[in-house]
Parts: C-alpha cells; sequence; structure tokens
C-alpha cells in the first residue's frame, strides 16, 4: 500500500545531491509534458565563487537578462530565471565562461519515487516495491 504512494508522488525539478543542501527543490513544481526537456525550460542554477558579491552576481546576471528566483541561504547557490530568448544551453555557456562563477547547471526534474528507490529509502523504511 505505501509502495503505491510512492509510485504516485509527482515529478518535481530539482538539483544535483550537490547543491540540494544550499537550494533545495526549487522552481515549478508541475511535472514536465511527455517528450520535453529534462529540465524546468527556463531556469537554471548557478553556484558562485564565495568571494564573489551580489553587486558582481547582478551586474552578471543583467549581461544576459537573468533574475533571481531564489539564493541559498548558505551558500552562493542561486537558482536564475532565464528570458525567452536564451535557452538553458547558452546560458550554461555564459556562465561557465566567467571566472565567478564554479558550476552552472539546469535545472532537472527527478522523480522521487525512483530516487527514493535507487538510493534504498524504500527498503530502509519498509515498502516494498
Amino acid at each position: 500500500m505505501r509502495g503505491d504512494a510512492l509510485k504516485r508522488l509527482p515529478r518535481m525539478p530539482g538539483i544535483l545531491l550537490a547543491l540540494a543542501v544550499g537550494l533545495g527543490a526549487c522552481g515549478d513544481q508541475t511535472e514536465p509534458a511527455p517528450s520535453t526537456n529534462r529540465y524546468v525550460p527556463d531556469q537554471i542554477l548557478v553556484l558562485f565563487r564565495d568571494d564573489v558579491t551580489r553587486e558582481q552576481i547582478d551586474m552578471l546576471n543583467d549581461q544576459i537578462g537573468a533574475a533571481v528566483l531564489s539564493k541559498s541561504p548558505y551558500t552562493n547557490n542561486y537558482l536564475l530565471s532565464l528570458p525567452s530568448y536564451v535557452s538553458v544551453t547558452e546560458a550554461q555557456s555564459f556562465y561557465r565562461a566567467s571566472d565567478l562563477v564554479v558550476v552552472a547547471l539546469p535545472n532537472y526534474y527527478f522523480d522521487l519515487a525512483s530516487s527514493l528507490s535507487f538510493i534504498g529509502v524504500r527498503s530502509f523504511i519498509g515498502v516494498s516495491p
């Protein structure tokens, strides 16, 4: 019975585990349409160097037209909204070229039920597949 509940969990946008501590699940909580992107199409996650100021970040974002949706309270991780004329791939290239940036990633969708199964949480909490 509990296994069925896990299978019905929605797909949610998220980030890689390395960034999860900083931002957690962010952005649009809707499920993507079949055969579309595996990430939120108008968002990017950017980890700036620790010594980079908010003013520097804002100046860089202005160059591409990105807007801050959220910032981690613990790190220099930002979830950014991209303008319609900039693709996630273009934004990744832009941010990766900056010496202010550690990493820039799409805001990937992930399936919570599959993730729980992968990391062994189902067996740990006694839920059968």
